[in-house]
């Protein structure tokens, strides 16, 4: 519908959607719903930001940890995908016990669009990083992706990573 520009009734079905996902009381299966309605709701481009709110209340009301994360890691993840990229940010930098859930996926979406040209999710992947710091792990996948970024500085990288 909402590719056929009938957004309106578009808008009405990801609202009952999100009203039927909010009355589920399993973590799993509200996460699940809000993965599925924001993915489509991005896939058509149809960014409605009080509607995001809603699903990222419903998502943030998730007493499960990791299904919390999963929910806001989608969320997170569409909104970068429509280029609400200070959004997806917000919703990382304020959910410091799910960024070992959500970080690297959210990092991988904002490089992939840094590298077809677009300068805020470049800016956003930097603002990102050095929430690496915590897990060496997390670091050195997150320096080979700064390293895809700037191949032009690829080997001092690759130096302050080896500690030479």
């Amino acid at each position: 519908m909402a590719k056929a520009g009938i957004t309106e009734r578009a808008k009405e079905i990801f609202n009952q959607a999100l009203q039927m996902a909010e009355r589920s009381i399993w973590a799993e299966e509200r996460a699940s719903a809000l993965e599925t309605i924001v993915k489509e709701m991005a896939k058509v481009g149809m960014f409605e930001k009080a509607m995001f709110e809603k699903a990222l209340k419903l998502a943030e009301g998730i007493e499960e940890a990791w299904w919390r994360a999963e929910a806001l890691k989608a969320i997170a993840e569409a909104m970068v995908g429509m280029g609400e990229i200070e959004e997806a940010i917000g919703i990382v930098e304020r959910e410091p016990g799910m960024r070992a859930e959500m970080l690297l996926s959210v990092l991988l979406m904002l490089a992939g669009q840094a590298g077809k040209g677009d300068e805020r999710n470049k800016e956003g992947f930097l603002r990102l990083l050095p929430l690496c710091g915590w897990s060496l792990e997390l670091a050195y996948q997150a320096c080979g992706l700064l390293a895809w970024l700037y191949p032009e500085r690829v080997e001092e990288i690759a130096k302050v990573v080896s500690g030479g």
